[in-house]
């Protein structure tokens, strides 16, 4: 929200899932304008509803809420709302658009999340191994090995990585809606 640099003082910038933590769109992305020079460009991807989400669908409600709590977001907007705050703040857009259909079927983004493919990694995302993971964890906490709270923090997390999955699995979101824009100059 305060990059430490002059203005124009950047030929590109970019962010990879960052600013869906920024408190203020509009406000995060004037700043990137800021400090970019005159013609520069700026791409990321970036988290958001898609336009199969339904505000009046309680289910799509749930995974909105679930993503925002087990993410830490301050909120979750839809795609048009990203570009709009890219537009206040300045920005050409030269491309926008969801890059998660894109993806092989095979192997969606969320397929690590799911726990299904048998390996070291994803035992923690199967049930026995989230069952395993908190049994540890609470261990951990009453002998002081982790700090109170690390279990709960767990289950939480756990609460988000299935609003993910779920989310992709309807269509209702996406960690990949990609933008690409220019500072005019």
């Amino acid at each position: 929200m305060r990059i430490p640099a002059g203005d124009h003082h950047y030929d590109a910038a970019f962010t990879i899932e960052a600013t869906p933590h920024a408190p203020d769109k509009t406000e995060a992305f004037q700043e990137i304008f800021r400090v970019l020079r005159p013609g520069a460009c700026f791409a990321g991807y970036d988290w958001c509803l898609t336009e199969v989400f339904d505000p009046s669908n309680t289910g799509h409600l749930r995974i909105k809420k679930d993503i925002v709590t087990g993410t830490g977001l301050p909120d979750l907007p839809m795609a048009p709302e990203i570009c709009q705050a890219l537009r206040v703040a300045g920005f050409e857009i030269l491309e926008a658009r969801d890059l998660a259909s894109e993806s092989h079927p095979k192997t969606p983004w969320y397929r690590a999340l799911q726990g299904r493919d048998l390996s070291v990694a994803s035992i923690p995302r199967t049930p026995i191994g989230r069952a395993l993971t908190n049994l540890v964890l609470r261990a951990g906490e009453r002998l002081r090995m982790v700090p109170e709270g690390t279990a709960a923090v767990s289950t939480l997390l756990n609460v988000g990585a299935d609003a993910l999955v779920e989310g992709g699995v309807a269509g209702v979101f996406t960690p990949m809606f990609f933008f690409l824009v220019r500072k005019p100059g």
